[in-house]
């Protein structure tokens, strides 16, 4: 079982290859920075990432993100 999404185990060109968008929300700015790195180094797309305030709902509107990784507390 491939742990790589499906959009990145089709072929280069193909137009299902085009990784989901993530938006990364956190309200620590070192935390954000380092899962940016792992999850961009894995080849998906993250879109933005923004602290946890009223921004990010707007963040995710405007860049529409298809998943929102987000603190929960």
């Amino acid at each position: 079982m491939s742990v790589l999404p499906q959009a990145l185990s089709t072929p280069p060109g193909s137009p299902e290859r085009t990784p989901p968008a993530i938006l990364l929300v956190d309200d620590h700015d070192l935390f954000r920075a380092a899962l940016r790195q792992l999850i961009e180094g894995h080849g998906f797309r993250v879109v933005g990432d923004s602290r946890c305030d009223a921004s990010s709902i707007d963040m995710a509107r405007r860049t529409k993100a298809n998943i929102v990784l987000m603190d929960a507390v």
